[in-house]
């Protein structure tokens, strides 16, 4: 077992959960929950097509079928909207699509949003898309830095503050801060993404970035902390027990795209 066959069997694992689809008799709330579940299983999709550089027509249709979950679930249950919203507005902007009308619905429902478990990590990058105040959500953005892993990764704060004033060096060097921070979770096995699709692309220092290149910034070039070792376990020891379940595959992972250092 190396670690290509280990994403390959990650891969058809997820691809078969993607096959099926909510019980719609069920309440509104549960079918909601389900296409949810849909999105992140499509998303894990994404991430390992990425991993094993599988066609570009392939990883933009996964991103549609993101796209396709997320705004299913927000048909069938109002409550799942701004989760479901964040979603669309990832997989469009992967997918390099325009995310204005999201970012627009995004900011309107985070006005209202009584939901502790909000990062509000894309309702800070949607207003600084459109040229909102983000500052109202400052300090709930600065409670969740100080938490154990979520997608506000230490340093976010500051390389918003850094992006809005657009000093490209000293944003640069709060991303690379992020990504630090970011490996260490993705290597610690107490964390919520160790040895997931979560721990291949980081999230937070993906739109930051992203953002900073639509205003004109030269900010990626400047980044040195994106590739690292991830150390990959084995998904399912069950299915292996010929493999001592402590087994470890090293990979190199950028984790501003998920794109690996795997020969296919």
């Amino acid at each position: 077992m190396n670690v290509k066959d280990e994403i390959e069997f990650r891969l058809s694992y997820l691809k078969g959960l993607a096959q099926t689809r909510p019980n719609m008799s069920l309440p509104g709330a549960k079918v909601a929950n389900r296409y949810r579940s849909l999105a992140g299983v499509y998303y894990g999709i994404y991430i390992y097509e990425t991993a094993l550089s599988e066609k570009l027509e392939s990883r933009n249709n996964t991103l549609m079928h993101i796209n396709e979950m997320s705004l299913s679930a927000v048909q069938a249950h109002s409550e799942s909207t701004l989760k479901s919203l964040e979603a669309v507005f990832l997989a469009r902007t992967i997918k390099l699509e325009d995310v204005t009308d999201i970012a627009k619905q995004i900011v309107s429902l985070a006005s209202s949003n009584t939901n502790e478990y909000i990062t509000h990590l894309f309702t800070v990058i949607s207003c600084l898309k459109l040229g909102c105040d983000y500052t109202p959500y400052l300090d709930w953005f600065s409670k969740m830095e100080s938490k154990k892993y979520t997608l506000v990764l230490p340093g976010s704060v500051e390389a918003i503050s850094h992006l809005v004033k657009r000093d490209e060096n000293s944003l640069s060097a709060a991303i690379d801060s992020m990504l630090l921070a970011h490996h260490k979770e993705a290597n610690n096995r107490h964390s919520d993404i160790y040895n997931s699709q979560g721990a291949f692309l980081s999230i937070a220092p993906y739109l930051i970035v992203d953002l900073a290149e639509s205003f004109g910034m030269n900010i990626r070039s400047k980044i040195t902390e994106n590739k690292q070792i991830l150390k990959l376990g084995l998904s399912s020891p069950a299915d292996f027990p010929e493999i001592p379940k402590n087994h470890k595959m090293p990979i190199e992972v950028d984790y501003l795209t998920a794109k690996t250092n795997i020969v296919v």
